[in-house]
């Protein structure tokens, strides 16, 4: 599991969402691996939503 999937998880269990941001002047390898951290947050946060919607 990658960090921004963990923060995702964490994020959802507080009821915030707060994914990682895209900078005004960044390259493109910069863009494509923001696009990663942003992708991996969003599968750990709607992992833990679907996960808690179940238990309860």
């Amino acid at each position: 599991m990658s960090a921004y999937y963990q923060k995702g998880r964490a994020d959802a269990a507080k009821g915030k969402f707060d994914p990682p941001k895209h900078m005004i002047f960044e390259s493109k390898n910069e863009g494509e691996k923001r696009e990663q951290e942003i992708q991996e947050y969003r599968e750990g946060y709607y992992d833990k939503l679907r996960e808690m919607k179940r238990t309860s």
